[in-house]
């Protein structure tokens, strides 16, 4: 009898312990998943658009260079939840970076980013009119 109460109570405890291995488990990975940068659908991030171009030996070390300072601006903003200051630097990288390229290869960058359309411009699709809060 004593003993499959001690069973009883080690089956209780493997189970809590796996139970609970899997719900931590789960969240480290949900964690994880928040943490990675989103990528807007069909553009991809600009580094890799621009990686695509026929880049000098030069503009390719300035790239690196512009791509580590907005990798450390971006944690800090990140680090500091300032998504102001996260946009002025993507903003003065992405700067750099147009300052950095020639014309003929600003071009291509622009087909590459969305085949010419301009944000904003998407085929028929319109953005559904929101509905007004009924007045109280």
């Amino acid at each position: 009898m004593a003993t499959r109460k001690v069973w009883n109570m080690t089956r209780r405890m493997i189970l809590a312990v796996a139970a609970l291995a899997f719900v931590t488990s789960a969240s480290i990975a949900l964690g994880a998943e928040e943490d990675k940068p989103k990528k807007r659908p069909g553009g991809g991030d600009l580094f890799s658009q621009i990686e695509k171009l026929d880049l000098s030996a030069d503009q390719k070390e300035k790239v690196a260079a512009i791509k580590a300072d907005l990798e450390k601006a971006m944690a800090a903003a990140r680090e500091a939840k300032d998504r102001d200051a996260a946009r002025e630097a993507f903003g003065a990288a992405r700067k750099a970076l147009m300052e950095t390229l020639t014309d003929a290869q600003k071009e291509q960058l622009r087909k590459l980013a969305g085949e010419g359309k301009k944000r904003g411009e998407d085929s028929d699709k319109k953005r559904p009119e929101r509905k007004k809060p009924a007045d109280e």
